[in-house]
């Protein structure tokens, strides 16, 4: 008992406002050999063809407007490939057809330590998405202004976006990978819960 801390509703609040700055988003990494001890990337994944088939047809499901849900989880065992399947995603939604369509970024969960993590994410993907020109370099001209850490999709300016976006068919995706870890900070599992 001597080692717990009594937390406050005070100093939950004060955390809730701290900059959206103090936090690293970091992507997660894949191989660039097939033996590296990184998730495999799309070059060297094999396997998993009906899990991939599942997956692409529910994106495509999403952009041509067929269904409502938004959110995918994948359960496996460690070391059985769920990493690397996802970075497989993303080099896939990076060839000739996919990227006219797909933005995808793949952030490695295990660094959230904010309830401001998400929308961190959401930024990171956008500014990604711009610089990939999947974006409009002018579609935000300033640095995004996110209203609430726990509404990230409240302001106008990504409001616009995301219709403009819908408009031509786009999907900006955010897979968030080792999320496990998320429902260990409560702060931080009430911003993806709201997200």
């Amino acid at each position: 008992i001597g080692d717990l801390e009594l937390i406050s509703l005070a100093q939950e609040e004060k955390s809730i406002t701290q900059p959206f700055s103090s936090e690293t988003i970091a992507e997660v990494q894949e191989s660039e050999n097939w033996y590296d001890y990184l998730p495999a990337s799309a070059k060297y994944f094999v396997g998993m063809e009906d899990l991939k088939k599942d997956i692409f047809g529910f994106i495509e499901q999403i952009r041509k407007k067929k269904t409502e849900r938004r959110i995918f989880y994948i359960v496996g065992k460690s070391g059985w490939g769920k990493s690397s399947l996802l970075t497989y995603i993303r080099g896939k939604c990076k060839n000739k057809f996919y990227r006219k369509h797909y933005f995808v970024l793949v952030v490695d969960a295990r660094t959230a330590s904010s309830n401001n993590f998400v929308a961190l994410a959401f930024n990171k993907l956008i500014e990604k998405a711009k610089e990939a020109n999947f974006l409009p370099k002018n579609c935000i001209n300033k640095k995004l202004n996110i209203t609430s850490s726990f509404d990230i999709l409240d302001s106008k300016a990504i409001k616009k976006l995301l219709n403009n976006s819908k408009k031509h068919h786009k999907l900006l995706i955010i897979i968030f990978d080792q999320f496990e870890d998320v429902f260990r900070n409560n702060i931080v599992f009430r911003a993806f819960h709201k997200f």
